[in-house]
């Protein structure tokens, strides 16, 4: 597969992934996630990875690094905040049916639920 790294520095304004890797290591207005494994990271100097517009249609999302993520929407794929324990914010979260989230509530802040596009049946479970 392919690997994609938009690292520290980069001026980045708008990521659409599909398949392969995309590893994130710089802020970035706009990301859309179809399919692949897209990763923000920690690096160097960077001390945020911070995205405005997280839009999730497929595919894995780790956001590993700190800072706040404006606004994710989650309609298919897994969006998995446990794979490291940095704090991070999310000011506004849409869960559609067909995506799943894992994050530590400890750590982890979601300011505001947004209404979901359609009825959504949630499960707790343990990760």
């Amino acid at each position: 597969g392919t690997a994609v790294l938009a690292g520290n520095g980069a001026a980045v304004t708008t990521i659409s992934h599909s398949q392969g890797t995309f590893l994130q290591e710089c802020a970035a207005t706009t990301v859309t996630c179809n399919s692949g494994t897209y990763t923000t990271r920690l690096t160097g100097a960077l001390t945020a990875g911070t995205i405005t517009t997280l839009n999730v249609y497929g595919g894995l999302v780790y956001p590993e690094s700190t800072g706040t993520i404006t606004t994710v929407i989650i309609n298919a794929g897994l969006v998995d905040f446990s794979r490291n324990q940095v704090a991070k914010t999310i000011t506004n979260l849409k869960l559609n049916p067909g995506g799943s989230l894992i994050r530590d509530p400890a750590i982890h802040t979601i300011t505001n639920w947004t209404t979901p596009d359609y009825q959504l049946k949630l499960v707790a479970s343990k990760p």
